[in-house]
């Protein structure tokens, strides 16, 4: 079921008929890693991370160092204090 998923989501990801090698090397890597993965929580954790890379390299995943509404980094070296926390919600430290 999860090489299902790898499908469909390559799929909805790439445009038809495009040569991809990133996201080939992304799906081979990927379905290599269920060759020693029996439990369900293993399975779980590999499509995550091959969801979270096809996103990368789709250009979906957000910047999650700045601040989507001013795009102030949220950890800055030079800032009297570190932000604590992120909103993913609003897109705001």
């Amino acid at each position: 079921m999860a090489l299902d998923y790898f499908a469909e989501v390559t799929e909805q990801m790439l445009p038809a008929a495009e040569p991809n090698e990133k996201f080939f090397r992304l799906l081979l890597a990927g379905a290599g890693l269920f060759a020693n993965c029996r439990r369900e929580r293993c399975v779980a954790g590999r499509r995550l991370l091959f969801t979270v890379g096809g996103f990368r390299l789709s250009g979906w995943l957000p910047e999650l160092h700045v601040c989507l509404s001013c795009g102030s980094l949220l950890d800055d070296p030079e800032a009297d204090a570190p932000s604590a926390r992120f909103s993913a919600a609003t897109g705001r430290a």
